[in-house]
């Protein structure tokens, strides 16, 4: 997700320094530093401008990173839980989630699907997946896409992170 280019367009150029090292921070999820770093800028700007001229553009940035698979909030979550965890981004192979499952020695994987592809074609994944991570490592699927069918191959089923 670091190799997500990011677009300042929207915001300031005087503000582009401070932005990229929000984004760097966000994406090392130093909470006490982003902190630090929001209480400065309402300190220097007041709390009106700074929402306006670079909280606001840098929410929607963020939003654009995580669409664009460049940030995952969900891996930022699970850290602050206790997770060690990683984003692999969106559709990935299995080829290359068995490959961080082995390097990373995984014990557990999250699938999700936002989409839904079809009973057979979630099937015929599912079957794959298991075949592929399992039995190394436990399998959790959710999201929208996985709801139509029941899964199997032993995998587990969530509705919330």
């Amino acid at each position: 997700m670091n190799h997500v280019p990011l677009n300042l367009s929207a915001i300031a150029p005087f503000n582009w320094e401070d932005t990229q090292d929000m984004i760097r921070l966000a994406r090392q999820q130093d909470v006490g530093a982003i902190i630090a770093k929001l209480e400065k800028w309402i300190q220097l700007m007041g709390l009106e401008e700074a929402l306006e001229d670079i909280i606001f553009p840098l929410l929607r940035l963020i939003g654009e990173l995580w669409h664009q698979a460049g940030m995952s909030l969900r891996a930022v979550l699970l850290q602050r839980v206790g997770w060690q965890s990683i984003y692999l981004g969106p559709n990935v192979s299995f080829e290359m989630m068995k490959l961080a499952l082995r390097r990373k020695h995984a014990q557990l994987v999250l699938l999700a699907c936002n989409l839904d592809p079809g009973e057979k074609i979630l099937r015929s994944q599912l079957r794959n997946a298991t075949r592929q991570l399992q039995p190394s490592c436990t399998a959790m699927a959710g999201e929208p896409g996985f709801k139509p069918i029941r899964l199997t191959h032993n995998i587990v089923c969530f509705t919330q992170v």
